[in-house]
């Protein structure tokens, strides 16, 4: 139960200025509810400090509490209200609970996720509470200055442009000073550079006294500091009103002061930042570019200076479009987020090389003010990982050919004495067991050359955006099939993740695998847990089974070919399974547990923002018809564009997600509306039909071409339409 002084505590003013201040600093509506009293005790702040709108009102049956969602004290959840709103649950003592939720504007900035702003204010107002609950004594203040630190590092550095970030700042410490100390009033006066600053918390009549004359106050009412800045310069002066405890005050005052002298610190590295960013753009060894609304190029460093080969004079005032790369079609759309792409193959004269870039939208009022172009040359860097990658490569089937003629000698070996038995013996239904033995070998040489040609070379991969919980609700019944006639029981967890890029039946050959391989090592009445998450930026897919651990020196080994603790294993299931998923990108790993039994576990990286996921390429066709599409795809690979096919215009648009063209190279007979889904999933796309102009004529970006495709026309036009990318090139 609750007890009278953390009731008080809670309740009192200077609590909820201290909550009011946290909500301020990470930009949340705060929510202070008491499970045991109906209502809203207090919400703060009313308004939103950047969009200035005022939050809507929370109710206290806007969401059900469970008290079975905590199974600790100082905890966040997710939950979500009866409206559908994402909010987090924080929970500070046993009756108590803060639902923490973001403005409608923060989808528009980048700042960090509301689950981890919940739990750093979480951090704060558990840290501070436990220090007025149980007192400050022996240094407990430590923990409660290191949150306090932390939570100003991450305002400044994260909220730096935005207005009054340093005012925001020194109200959070004005407020942790006042709740601390017990005080009155706390007040900070300093000179920002250019005026006079006063910054005041609590009562604000006797702070103003104390400001005006401290002598009206006997010397135990009040406390000042100085407030050093750079080096020994006094810069201002921090002071408390009436703090509970004198002797206490005398400690935690100059501590605080530090405080503010480290805020000063930080705002003064951004101001140098700002005033020689030109020199630091400058130094950087990656492309920096400058664009502004109107898509001309304002700055460009010295590298990219050095890549283009040309002054900087050359280029600024020209259009993006002069750069020889993709990126003048991102900033044309008006792409209003970050875009990024790595690998990308850029032709700059007689050279070519591999680039990873990014844009950056510079937003000002909810409007693209202008781009930010980060680019590096990675030419070299791809080239060592090839060779490094073939490396490994040799060197792995350097290290499986001699383990596979040793599995191939034992069949070749029994297939070779059965057919000397077949020449000596004359019996016909002997024979004819021996040619079932005889088959029998072959298929199982067989199988060993084929999962070892899989294992040494790369697959052809079809990637499609997939979801790995969908996947293994459609498998389900056959696993539970599986694994029911083998005796074990199936528990699985899939909860809702995030969609990924795969090639679906390699993955599906992934998860077969690895759930086989935990039903036999779980065994008769054993168990196997399937469950699949996200995490950040991967989706985790996990096989659990019981059953005995794998002994450390297989461990070690465990995905290299040959590899096996089984008594009829191949061991080159896991070693395929490691090959495809660290073609994804991903990463597969296995642990014993700490009971008996092994987790197998496979990350995948989640897809990005479709634009960002997408690979650019010259011309996409979508033609039903095979016999001009096939010879459409040849004439224009040997003229030198990159193209990709789609059969139909629906199989064009499941794959949306992966190129972004240049052309689209389709049907004449398309509905017009569905020339209109073309171009607003790739605007700004130019159009070639194949046929007779119909009604899609008074669209823009339309070329048409009639039937017979003449191809030296087809190259003619596909030149123009691609000249003002080409003349850059």
């Amino acid at each position: 139960m609750i007890s009278a002084k953390q009731y008080n505590i809670m309740n009192s003013p200077r609590w909820i200025n201290f909550l009011e201040s946290t909500a301020l600093s990470l930009q949340l509506n705060l929510i202070l509810i008491d499970k045991d009293e109906p209502g809203i005790k207090v919400q703060v702040p009313q308004i939103c400090p950047v969009c200035k709108k005022p939050f809507e009102n929370f109710y206290h049956d806007d969401f059900t509490l469970d008290p079975l969602l905590f199974g600790n004290y100082f905890e966040t959840r997710p939950i979500l209200t009866r409206q559908g709103q994402k909010v987090e649950l924080l929970s500070l003592e046993d009756g108590f609970y803060i639902i923490a939720r973001d403005c409608s504007c923060i989808v528009k900035r980048r700042l960090p996720s509301l689950q981890e702003r919940a739990l750093l204010a979480q951090k704060l107002l558990g840290s501070f509470l436990t220090a007025l609950c149980e007192g400050i004594a022996g240094g407990k203040s430590n923990l409660e200055l290191s949150a306090l630190r932390q939570i100003n590092q991450i305002m400044l550095s994260l909220f730096q442009g935005e207005p009054d970030i340093a005012k925001r700042t020194f109200d959070l410490i004005l407020s942790a000073l006042i709740i601390l100390l017990d005080a009155e009033a706390s007040w900070l006066e300093y000179h920002d550079g250019s005026q006079e600053q006063c910054i005041i918390k609590g009562n604000r009549e006797l702070a103003e006294i104390n400001l005006k004359s401290s002598r009206i106050l006997k010397k135990f009412e009040y406390s000042i500091v100085d407030v050093r800045g750079n080096g020994p310069n006094i810069i201002g002066r921090l002071g408390i009103c009436k703090p509970f405890d004198s002797a206490k005050s005398a400690s935690i005052l100059p501590l605080m002061a530090q405080e503010c002298t480290f805020v000063f610190e930080i705002e003064h590295l951004f101001f140098l930042l700002k005033t020689q960013l030109s020199r630091v753009l400058g130094a950087l060894t990656s492309m920096v570019i400058l664009v502004d609304e109107h898509s001309q190029i304002l700055y460009l460093n010295q590298s990219a200076e050095s890549f283009l080969g040309e002054s900087a004079v050359h280029f600024i005032g020209q259009s993006v479009t002069i750069l020889p790369a993709f990126w003048s079609r991102y900033v044309q759309n008006q792409v209003n987020f970050p875009v990024s792409d790595s690998k990308v193959v850029l032709n700059h004269g007689e050279k070519i090389t591999l680039i990873d870039w990014q844009i950056i939208p510079l937003i000002d009022e909810e409007m693209v003010a202008g781009w930010l172009i980060l680019a590096d040359d990675r030419t070299d860097y791809y080239h060592w990982q090839e060779i490094g990658r073939k490396a490994e490569s040799n060197s792995t089937i350097a290290s499986v050919i001699g383990p596979l003629a040793h599995e191939l000698r034992n069949p070749l070996a029994a297939t070779k004495g059965l057919l000397q038995l077949m020449q000596r013996r004359r019996e016909p239904e002997k024979i004819v067991g021996y040619i079932d033995l005889i088959l029998r070998e072959i298929d199982r040489m067989n199988s060993l050359v084929n999962k070892f040609l899989q294992l040494g070379r790369t697959a052809k991969t079809h990637f499609e955006v997939i979801d790995l919980a969908e996947i293994l609700r459609e498998l389900l019944p056959l696993l539970m099939g599986e694994a029911s006639d083998a005796g074990v029981e199936i528990i699985y967890q899939f909860d809702s993740a995030s969609p990924v890029l795969a090639d679906q039946g390699q993955i599906i050959q992934v998860i077969l695998n690895l759930f086989r391989n935990a039903v036999e090592a779980a065994g008769r009445d054993g168990q196997v847990k399937i469950g699949v998450k996200s995490d950040r930026d991967w989706v985790v897919l996990d096989f659990e089974n019981t059953g005995s651990k794998i002994p450390p020196e297989i461990m070690e080994r465990l995905f290299q070919p040959f590899v096996t603790n089984k008594e009829h294993g191949t061991g080159l299931g896991l070693a395929v399974a490691k090959a495809i998923v660290t073609n994804h990108g991903g990463t597969i790993s296995a642990a014993n547990l700490i009971d008996d039994g092994v987790l197998f576990s496979v990350k995948l990286p989640v897809e990005s923002q479709k634009v960002a996921c997408a690979r650019d390429v010259d011309a996409i066709i979508a033609l039903s018809d095979e016999m001009i599409c096939y010879p459409l795809e040849q004439v224009l690979q040997a003229a030198g564009y990159s193209t990709w096919a789609a059969k139909s215009f629906h199989a064009l648009l499941e794959k949306k997600a992966l190129y972004q063209p240049f052309i689209i190279i389709a049907d004449a007979n398309n509905q017009l509306q569905d020339i209109d889904v073309m171009q607003k999933n790739w605007p700004g796309v130019q159009f070639l039909l194949i046929g007779e102009p119909s009604g899609v004529n008074e669209l823009l970006n339309i070329k048409f071409l009639p039937k017979p495709v003449n191809y030296a026309r087809l190259i003619e036009l596909v030149r123009s339409m691609m000249k003002p990318t080409e003349e850059i090139l």
